[in-house]
């Protein structure tokens, strides 16, 4: 009954403080002028199933980088369901880790979660030791921190198959349980926002890139003068950023040793 309570307390505060973050920049959202458009679904299909399903802009600009974050994306999507059950048994709403389905799906997740470690532990070195000069001067503590949290909770999971029922399965339970809602937690303040905002993005991306609406310059409204002039779409970029740094490689005055980084702006 304690352990259920607790719980209970870990799930409301993460949750609750992920829709109080989520709330703010849905508001932010809203009060952007323009429309969000899904015009020519089929074209945006198209591209979703390629840049998101399959990575294939990744993949097709960094093979080794593109590769091991499909690895980590197909882990995720595949361990939705187990940390669902999971999250239900701990609540105390409904038991469904005996049944023989589930086992099943826990072994089938191996493969999975061996692909997520494997990919984790790549862009750990390359982040951590490696150092590519688009990742920035300085060393990012969030994404390492991020990036230890999942390969924990791949090897959690690991353990936890091997454990029988007692006080190490229970703590490993913990450990595995709490990183997953403070993972939740973190975010909406970090770049790792991309993780929920990127399939939407994708999908809303305009099917036709380089459309650049007319000015009206009676109006007198000419270019960006806020924040608050963002288009509806420049704004969820804006979120989605996962500051990969691809904007700087692309931009030919950086690339001429100019002081203008667009991925400082």
């Amino acid at each position: 009954m304690l352990e259920t309570l607790a719980f209970w307390v870990v799930v409301a505060g993460s949750v609750g403080h992920f829709a109080a973050q989520m709330a703010t920049r849905w508001r932010l959202l809203q009060a952007a002028p323009g429309t969000l458009s899904l015009d020519q679904m089929p074209r945006r299909l198209d591209r979703f199933l390629r840049e998101v399903v399959f990575q294939s802009q990744v993949i097709r600009g960094k093979p080794w980088v593109g590769f091991a974050h499909l690895g980590v994306f197909w882990g995720f999507v595949a361990f939705g369901g187990y940390t669902l059950v999971e999250t239900l048994y701990g609540l105390g709403v409904v038991d469904l880790t005996e049944t023989r389905a589930f086992r099943v799906y826990t072994w089938l997740l191996v493969p999975f979660c061996v692909a997520v470690l494997a990919g984790i532990l790549l862009l750990l070195v390359r982040r951590g030791i490696v150092r590519p000069r688009s990742l920035g001067p300085s060393l990012s503590k969030e994404s390492i921190l991020i990036g230890l949290f999942i390969a924990t909770l791949m090897i959690t999971f690991l353990v936890g198959l091997r454990l029988p029922p007692g006080p190490l399965e229970r703590a490993n339970w913990w450990v595995h349980m709490t990183i997953v809602f403070a993972f939740l937690a973190l975010i909406p303040n970090s770049k790792h926002l991309h993780l929920i905002l990127s399939p939407g993005t994708v999908l809303l991306k305009a099917p036709v890139l380089g459309t650049i609406p007319n000015l009206d310059f009676e109006k007198e409204e000419v270019g960006l003068e806020t924040v608050k002039d963002l288009p509806k779409k420049a704004v969820l970029d804006a979120f989605t950023c996962v500051e990969c740094g691809r904007c700087q490689e692309n931009c030919p005055a950086f690339a001429t040793g100019k002081l203008l980084n667009p991925k400082t702006l």
